[in-house]
């Protein structure tokens, strides 16, 4: 006997079929989360993905790494594309938000606008604040504080 690709082909396509029809046909989890055979986790379907309550319709929220040191917070985010003149930074001594974006165009034709608001972990005194962008990497470093501080915009270096 020869092999023969398309019989192989239709032997997985009744296998995937089978499996999709066992996940979808199970009737004993009632609404919870269904450990069957071929089944997908309650907490792995996407509307089960909790969606951040500060994002804004049409931005990106960019990835953000927040450490400290002894006697400062660094707070580095990822905005590719962007230069200091496209983004806007406000601080408080609790928060960071960062709203980046290309001014002169849509968001649809760079794909790419950007915001976030970052809880710091310790107080921060908002008017001792460096950030600089380089390469689409905005890197603010926070002095730490022990008093809280009132919300100011910084300059981009």
């Amino acid at each position: 006997m020869e092999w023969d690709i398309f019989d192989e082909m239709r032997r997985m396509q009744e296998e995937m079929e089978r499996m999709f029809a066992a996940s979808s046909s199970c009737t004993s989890c009632q609404g919870n989360s269904c450990q069957g055979v071929g089944s997908i986790p309650e907490d792995w379907r996407p509307e089960s993905i909790p969606q951040n309550p500060r994002a804004i319709p049409g931005r990106m929220e960019p990835v953000v790494d927040v450490q400290q040191t002894p006697t400062s917070v660094i707070v580095t985010v990822e905005v590719p594309g962007m230069e200091k003149e496209d983004i806007n930074l406000t601080v408080t001594s609790e928060k960071v938000e960062i709203d980046a974006g290309k001014h002169d165009q849509e968001p649809d034709e760079t794909g790419r606008k950007f915001h976030t608001i970052v809880p710091l972990p310790v107080s921060v005194k908002s008017q001792d604040v460096t950030a600089t962008c380089r390469n689409g990497v905005l890197e603010i470093t926070l002095s730490k504080n022990k008093e809280a501080a009132t919300s100011q915009n910084v300059k981009i270096t």
